[in-house]
């Protein structure tokens, strides 16, 4: 799971770095987390996180505006904002943010938010690899006849006086 945390104030940077650290580890997720403390070195660094926790309030360009160049981008990443700045929560709608967390928040809520994060990628990444394998197919051939086969639905193949045979699940025609 790659997250990066993106905060101007280092010691709230470290704090959520250590957070994130602690609920990771727990829960045996592997992680890598880069931390950043403007939106424009986030963007130039070519990062691409699965998560990313962003403060809205930067010197630089803000958090709204770092997302919105990172969605015209091509981000799909799940964004969390954290910031004391309640006035941008309906903005952040406008970039396909997922959560916004006020600060103060307490641990609690960052491990509710953090968990259903984390699930939501995973549910994004299964649905990808099964939409990948639902496009590998073969094409068999006999004579001019030509049928493609889903492979993932290929149960199994048997050859018998020099025919193949193919055994498809049939709930998926």
């Amino acid at each position: 799971m790659r997250i990066a945390v993106c905060e101007d104030e280092k010691e709230i940077r470290e704090y959520i770095r250590a957070l994130l650290l602690s609920c990771l580890e727990k829960d045996g997720i592997e992680h890598e987390i880069e931390l950043f403390a403007e939106g424009e070195s986030l963007i130039s660094s070519g990062y691409v996180p699965d998560i990313l926790f962003l403060d809205i309030e930067m010197p630089g360009i803000n958090g709204i505006q770092t997302a919105k160049r990172l969605r015209e981008a091509g981000s799909q990443s799940v964004i969390i904002f954290v910031t004391a700045m309640e006035e941008y929560v309906f903005q952040s709608f406008d970039v396909g943010a997922f959560h916004y967390l006020v600060k103060p928040f307490s641990t609690e809520k960052f491990y509710e938010v953090l968990k259903k994060a984390v699930s939501q990628v995973k549910e994004r990444e299964l649905s990808f690899r099964q939409n990948n394998e639902r496009e590998r197919t073969i094409e068999i051939r006999n004579g001019r006849l030509r049928t493609k086969v889903i492979l993932c639905d290929l149960v199994y193949a048997e050859v018998f006086n020099r025919e193949i045979f193919l055994y498809i699940l049939m709930d998926n025609l």
